[in-house]
């Protein structure tokens, strides 16, 4: 239990929960300058060699659960076996009653929700070994969804049920993601005013619902998380600190108000990494009795050394981080710094754990992609890729990753729909230019290239995607504009770091073939 004193000290003393930043977009390298890369060669150390063979077998298993818990920790770390049962348990639990929520709105049940939903919460609040169900209930559900299908259905399903606490509760977490996403995800200082003004009339709508559901009954602990981020999306810190203290008294040990406490307040939300790393030591006391609360503490232990990845591990040790069981987002964002920082081992390890406990992760997908390229185990991350593309057909993030990762893998004819599909359905634009790409090499479909190539320079002409994709469009159907496109990405581009592979394919393409004398 925390003490209440000294976590209110802490917290007004230190915690300034003002949007100044947002968790980073990619920042991959994008394929879509250069064809995929080819195979390579990788060497591997023992231990990794070892630690393969066991994910290769446990992979095999079909139960999730038991696929989970026979995969193997990293090498040389030592997680509590009872923590990664609970996580295990906590996210691959079937849960078919409340994964078919939309169904049962549709088909005028909301009276069935509410008592599906009354049932887990009795568990979580009741019983010792579901410590955190109801919370997974309303994930499954898919309530933070932001897409409007869903707020349809909640909207339906509140007025079938006017007075469910229920209902009001998902309202305001539907609102609360909507809030986020339409603020966006770039730096405070990058973003529109537009955008920011969705943002704050969709916090109002979550704040409403939200303190409506809290004076309401039964207790839902889960909405004091959605405050939190509430409190920080607006720049309230009186909110956000009123959130965390309501929401352990409802439930001292409520698992997503503690992860979540930790992501919202280090330093790069006004914080400081001292207050998070004694979210990590409180957390872990708990543990002893709620073996889930591990994941929470090494989640905070995680932020707190990186400081919300505003500061990187010494040494680069990103594997070192990751000394006891945590989120799969945790292992999948690591994964992905060490994937950058050419740590290549490390990024696979984290990647596969990652993918253990949650195959939606798309930076996890995308790492065991591209080192699947590069030689790592290459038919493993196929298969895993494929996995998750069948666990979550209608993720964006899964089918672009995925989509991307397959097109590195070199196979076109399961890349090409994926990557279709997420791009019909507002995938970013790292996804559609590499469905440009792929149509101006691999599918040599140069009207669809073209396109997307025209749309990505209108969307964001300081991206060099379009530029270079146009550029190879014009050059390989002998296009008039064949010079004027390949000139203009020199200029523009000619001189960016990070441009330099097309940037010598240009040049070399134009001293062979000089540009006609107009005189």
């Amino acid at each position: 239990m925390i003490k209440q004193g000294n976590r209110r000290a802490l917290l007004l003393g230190g915690l300034l929960l003002a949007v100044a930043a947002l968790a980073a977009s990619k920042v991959w390298q994008p394929p879509a300058a250069t064809r995929a890369s080819g195979q390579g060669q990788a060497t591997a150390s023992s231990a990794f060699e070892a630690f393969m063979t066991q994910v290769q077998s446990a992979s095999k298993i079909a139960d999730p659960i038991e696929r989970c818990l026979h995969m193997p920790d990293p090498p040389g770390s030592h997680w509590h076996a009872d923590g990664v049962a609970a996580y295990c348990r906590y996210r691959l639990t079937e849960m078919a009653d409340i994964k078919g929520f939309r169904s049962l709105i549709a088909a005028g049940k909301g009276a069935e929700v509410d008592r599906i939903l009354a049932g887990y919460l009795q568990m979580q609040m009741h019983d010792a070994r579901y410590p955190a169900i109801f919370d997974q209930a309303v994930n499954r559900a898919g309530f933070d969804d932001a897409d409007p299908e869903m707020r349809a259905a909640i909207d339906a399903w509140m007025h079938q049920r006017p007075d469910s606490v229920f209902a009001v509760a998902a309202s305001g977490m539907q609102y609360q993601r909507a809030a986020f996403e339409a603020r966006g995800a770039d730096l405070a200082s990058k973003t529109r005013e537009e955008q920011w003004r969705a943002a704050r009339q969709l916090a109002a709508f979550a704040r409403r619902d939200l303190d409506r559901a809290a004076a309401m009954s039964p207790v839902v602990p889960t909405i004091y998380a959605d405050m939190l981020r509430m409190g920080v999306l607006v720049g309230d810190r009186r909110y956000a600190t009123a959130a965390i203290e309501r929401g352990h008294v409802v439930q001292p040990n409520n698992f997503v108000l503690r992860l979540d406490q930790a992501s919202f307040t280090g330093r790069k939300w006004g914080g400081s990494a001292a207050w998070v790393d004694q979210q990590a030591k409180e957390a872990a006391a708990a543990a002893e009795h709620t073996p889930l609360l591990w994941v929470a503490a090494s989640h905070a232990r995680i932020q707190a050394a990186t400081d919300g990845n505003l500061t990187p591990p010494a040494d680069d040790g990103y594997l070192s981080l990751a000394s006891d069981v945590a989120t799969g987002h945790d292992f999948s964002q690591l994964a992905a710094d060490a994937n950058r920082a050419g740590q290549r081992e490390e990024a696979f390890v984290l990647a596969v754990e990652a993918l253990r406990f949650d195959n939606s992760q798309d930076d996890a997908l995308y790492v065991v992609g591209n080192l699947g390229s590069k030689g790592y185990y290459r038919e493993w991350a196929k298969a895993e890729l494929i996995r998750a593309t069948h666990e979550h057909p209608r993720s964006v993030e899964v089918t672009g990753s995925a989509g991307v990762a397959l097109r590195r893998l070199h196979e076109p004819a399961l890349a090409e729909p994926l990557l279709v599909y997420a791009t019909e359905h507002g995938a970013d634009d790292w996804v559609l230019a590499t469905l440009g790409d792929f149509y101006s090499h691999e599918g040599r479909n140069y009207a669809k290239a073209g396109a997307i190539a025209d749309e990505l320079i209108q969307h964001n002409p300081a991206n060099p995607d379009g530029y270079v994709i146009r550029a190879c469009v014009d050059k390989d159907t002998n296009s008039p504009n064949r010079y004027r496109s390949a000139k203009d990405f020199l200029t523009r581009f000619g001189n960016d770091a990070d441009q330099q592979g097309p940037a010598s394919e240009i040049r070399a393409w134009l001293a062979a073939n000089p540009e006609p004398s107009t005189g």
